[in-house]
């Protein structure tokens, strides 16, 4: 398997290319999606997307929004597409906050009921992209 999605709230659209899906769907037409891929992703990021890639045994989330939240949805979306078995790793990363965990899908529903999503990500990571790269980016986008 190996599947990608954007989720916004309760709704999950599946995709085979990120940028290009936002693109296709009148979000960010003024962007090319070879060139300006990073801030794309980083603007849907930040307008409340979660970026979602599923590699067989793992699944990996990236998001800019207020953790809590992000991870509400993520593990509402796995209970309602089934997309995790108990052993799937999954890798949580707030790119915002560059905190990143870890962890067994079971170990996650487990750490939601009994401690809430503010117990899961405490690991600084260290970005595919440069700081400099996001700042940049995140300037751009703040200043229009």
């Amino acid at each position: 398997m190996k599947e990608g999605y954007w989720l916004k709230g309760n709704k999950s659209f599946q995709v085979t290319d990120h940028a290009r899906w936002l693109i296709d769907h009148d979000h960010y037409l003024e962007f090319d999606p070879i060139n300006d891929r990073i801030e794309i992703l980083l603007r849907a990021m930040k307008d409340g997307y979660i970026r979602v890639r599923a590699h067989g045994i793992s699944i990996t989330f990236e998001f800019s929004i207020e953790t809590d939240t992000a991870l509400l949805d993520v593990h509402n979306f796995l209970k309602r597409t089934q997309l995790a078995g108990p052993h799937t790793a999954l890798t949580l990363s707030n790119l915002r906050t560059k905190e990143v965990t870890e962890i067994s899908y079971a170990d996650f529903v487990q750490k939601m009921k009994e401690e809430g999503p503010s117990s899961l990500l405490r690991e600084k990571m260290q970005l595919n992209y440069t700081t400099k790269m996001i700042e940049r980016i995140e300037r751009k986008i703040t200043d229009g």
